[in-house]
């Protein structure tokens, strides 16, 4: 019994804790180039090989030329710049979620009569309390 209340006081805790945490996105300027081509001229080969050969009394002449051509290389490169640009957003501040007067003073009330219960039973079980800490403390 002693146990699930304990879990169950710290479970509502834990919920009291984080059910006001709230994200906002603020955007920042940043600048990104996806790709960047490059376009780069290889090389090119000429050879030029003659041949002259005798059959007889007659003299041949062969010309064969190579040529070895390499088109366009394309370098294709994945840039981006990671510094962050901070600017100053326009406008004024724009408070999202603010309360009206009464639910303000509905949070005050509240919270008196909390620290009015815990002084209250503070002083009514003073002695479990102690004697639990003490418990704690001098375990051994």
């Amino acid at each position: 019994m002693k146990r699930t209340i304990k879990i169950s006081l710290t479970v509502a805790f834990l919920l009291i804790l984080f059910i006001g945490c709230s994200t906002k996105y603020i955007p920042v300027e940043s600048v990104k180039t996806e790709y960047r081509d490059k376009f780069i001229r290889d090389s090119i080969f000429q050879k030029q090989l003659v041949k002259i050969y005798q059959k007889g009394d007659t003299i041949y002449r062969d010309s064969i030329v190579y040529e070895y051509r390499n088109k366009f290389v394309k370098d294709t490169v994945n840039l981006s710049d990671t510094i962050r640009i901070p600017y100053p957003i326009p406008g004024d501040p724009i408070e999202v979620n603010k309360l009206k007067w009464y639910q303000e003073a509905c949070i005050w009330f509240t919270s008196l009569v909390l620290v009015a219960l815990a002084l209250y039973l503070g002083i009514k079980y003073r002695g479990k309390i102690l004697a639990f800490f003490g418990k704690l403390v001098f375990r051994g």
